[in-house]
Formats: structure tokens, sequence, C-alpha cells
């Protein structure tokens, strides 16, 4: 039996509809809710509609879109449980949601492939809302951050002492936090960005560390596409933005234990970089260093995507796969060092249902939705024994173990089915629908 889940959609012709009257329902209960908020039974109801929304979606095995869904249903549920930071950023981010999630079904019923990789930036920011870590962090964007920054942008105005640097980089922080409040209020936003511009550029002449410098060349060319609107303000990129400040006081404390890192900032940075449109020399600059093309592709490539799916997005999927079993590998030895210490602790548990969540994440955005469920049983099950400070018993490490094994088998076969498309009338035209999805893909990830 395929581990690839194959879309019926006559089904989905049915139940579309259906779906669609449910998720006005959610969005009328939604603005409802901010119509009246004392009137919190809205917020319950919203959540209701969108997981009968999920449900429907795995019933038709969509997985994709019920991940999508799924994101959804956790932020109406952070909102009533008074666990975001600000209700009109998840107000708006839901909306947007209920109103795309109908154009991505109506899509994949003309025949595109399922996969919500298309909706990255929409997930990112669902995600962000809710206070999760974003998926432009998984496997399936990883630039060389190790190439650091070009020789031009190597060199350091003068040297400063330990104590030096913090008394410089403290006065550009405060100028950096009154020019970001002013633009996250809506206040004079394109002299506030030009302003903040100007700061990461003075930031890079007086400091020396390599990954620093790296970060504020990366966010300067953010805000360059910023100011020029080549790149929509999201709640994610906000979000980021204030990450920044995060680390700038680390820069001025470095024995700060404040959670961040460079590299997964400036990562999650050069993703929006990379949906940046228009030929801004900084910008170009950035993308041809870090060569980012190679994860998002210009119009030109998505021409080249309409008449075949092979190169660069074959190779990207064997790329993303790869790494997706790199972890399968680490997971399944830290399976069997717990297995065979009679002493391992629920903290053992923990890093495991962390690694497991992330594969999950990543294979969600694949579109390989069955073995993602399967991860998520896993995870489920695994978390019960923490909950009850208990250890997992031999049956579960099997079934856990066996998972792993069959996520492997998805992985290779869905590589096999997208490549392997030239045998028959019916291979071919299901490598036209395919390089019509991947278009889809490159297209909304380059205008979102």
């Amino acid at each position: 039996m395929s581990n690839i889940e194959q879309i019926d959609f006559s089904t989905l012709i049915w139940v579309k509809k259906e779906l669609d009257e449910t998720l006005k329902k959610a969005q009328s209960a939604l603005e409802e809710y901010v119509e009246n908020p004392e009137d919190e039974n809205q917020l319950q109801l919203c959540a209701t509609y969108l997981h009968q929304v999920q449900g429907t979606l795995k019933m038709v095995e969509l997985y994709g879109a019920a991940m999508v869904a799924e994101e959804m249903e956790q932020v109406v549920n952070k909102l009533i449980a008074k666990e975001v930071d600000s209700e009109k950023d998840a107000f708006d981010v839901l909306i947007r949601a209920i109103l795309l999630l109908p154009d991505y079904l109506e899509r994949v019923q003309l025949g595109y492939k399922d996969i919500p990789m298309v909706l990255l930036p929409l997930v990112n920011d669902l995600r962000t809302v809710k206070g999760d870590s974003l998926l432009s962090e998984s496997a399936l964007f990883t630039p060389d951050l190790s190439l650091g920054v070009p020789d031009s942008k190597q060199n350091t105005s003068f040297s400063l002492s330990e104590n030096q640097l913090a008394q410089v980089v403290g006065k550009i922080r405060s100028a950096y936090q009154v020019c970001l409040l002013n633009w996250l209020k809506g206040n004079d936003e394109i002299d506030n960005l030009k302003k903040i511009q100007v700061i990461f550029d003075k930031l890079k002449t007086v400091i020396s560390n390599v990954e620093e410098k790296q970060l504020f060349w990366v966010a300067g060319g953010l805000f360059q596409a910023l100011i020029n609107g080549s790149l929509e303000s999201s709640v994610t990129v906000k979000q980021l933005s204030a990450r920044i400040d995060q680390a700038i006081r680390r820069i001025i404390n470095p024995s700060l234990d404040n959670n961040i890192s460079f590299s997964e900032l400036t990562r999650n940075l050069l993703y929006y970089v990379a949906l940046a449109e228009g030929k801004d020399r900084r910008v170009e600059e950035i993308k041809e260093f870090f060569s980012l093309s190679d994860f998002i592709s210009d119009d030109k490539e998505i021409e080249k995507a309409q008449s075949s799916l092979s190169g660069k997005n074959r190779d990207l999927l064997e790329s993303v796969s790869g790494i997706i079993k790199e972890d399968l590998l680490a997971i399944q030895e830290s399976l069997d060092l717990y297995n065979r210490n009679e002493d391992a602790s629920t903290s053992d548990l923990k890093a495991l249902v962390e690694s497991l969540n992330k594969v999950s994440d990543t294979l969600g955005l694949i579109g390989v939705g069955i073995a993602r469920s399967k991860v998520k049983e896993d995870v489920k099950l695994l978390e019960e024994s923490i909950m009850n400070d208990s250890r997992a018993d031999e049956d579960l490490i099997m079934h856990v173990a066996e998972t792993l094994l069959f996520v492997e088998s998805s992985l290779d076969e869905n590589i096999m089915l997208l490549g392997d498309m030239d045998s028959s009338d019916e291979a071919s035209q299901g490598k036209a629908v395919l390089s019509a999805e991947m278009k889809k893909v490159l297209d909304t990830l380059a205008k979102e």
C-alpha cells in the first residue's frame, strides 16, 4: 500500500461547499467577538468551526490544508486562554487565513498538490501570534550562514574595548527602540524605517564579530525591502524586528541568557529577504551572496517549472528529505540509548518529543500528511509518559521506531512519485499537475 496520500477530487468537490460555509461561520463568529468582546462564546464557536474544518480535511486526506486549519484553531484557543501578546494581530492573521484557505482548496480541487509550503508565510504568521517557532527555521530553508559577509563588509572602522562597545551599542539600541516603536505604531513609517537602516549600518561598523555583522547586514537588506514596498510588514516581520532588539541587548551584555540565537534570527530574516520582489541593489546583493534563489525561485525559474518538475525543485525536495532523515537517525539513536538506560529520565523523553515535533512540522509542509499523523500520535503517547513522570515502556519505544521507518519510506516514495513521471499518459498528466503545483509554490512564496 502506498504511503503517499492520493486525493479523491470528487470527494473534495462534494465537501468544498460545506468547508466554505463552515469557514464563513468561523469568520462571522470571530468578527462578532471583535465587535462584542464580552461575548466569549463566539470565540469558542470559532474554535469549534475550525475544528470541524480540520476534521473534514483529514477525512478527505488533505493533510496539508488540515495542518493550516490546526494552526488556526490553536490561535483561537490561545485567544480564549488569554495567551496572546496582541489580540489585534491574532484577529488580523486569522481573518486572512480564513479568506485564503478556500482559495487554497480551490486550487487543490483544480489538480494542484496539497503542499502547505505554499502558505509558509501565512503559517509563520499564525505561529508568531501564538509564540511558536517559525517554520522557516526548519529543513525547508537552509542558506549557508558559514559564508559570513562579503569582504567589503568585513572592515570595522575602529577597535573598541568590551566596555566601550557596550556603551556605544547601548546608545544605538536606545535609538533603535525609539524608531522601532514609532514604526510599529504607524508613525512616520518610511522615515523611521530609513533611520533603522542607518542604525544597522552603524552597528556593522562598530562590531567585529562576523556572526553579528552578518545579522545587521541582512537586517539592513530586509528594511530596504520594507522601505521600497517590495516586502509586506507582516506580523512575523515585526516580531523578528523586536527580536533584533534582543540581539542588540545580548551584544551589550554577552552573559545575558535571553534565548536569542543569532544564526536562527539571521536565517529567518533571510527567508523574508528572499521573498522581497524588485531589484534593489542591497537586497539583490544579499540574495546573490547566499544563493537564495536556490530556495525561492524568481519569475524565470517559475516559467521553467511550468514545463517540468526537475533540477532545482527535485533537488530541494531531496535535500529536505535528507535533512529529515538525519533527524530520524538522531532520534533512533536517542531511542536506543533510552531503551538501554534504565535510569533515563523524563528530560530525555522531552528531548525526543521536541525532535519529533520538528520532524512533524517539516513533514506537514511538504505534504507527507499520513506520516505526520503517525508522528503526532507517538508524540501524544510520549507526552502522556512525561505528564505521568513514568518510563516509556518497550512497546511504545518499538512503536516509535516503527514510525520512524514508515516516515523514511514515505519520504523515499514521495521523491520517487515526483520524479518518475514519464512512463505513461497518466504519468504525463500527473507531471503537468505537479509542474503547475510547483509554479504555485514558487509564485506564492515570491509574492506573499
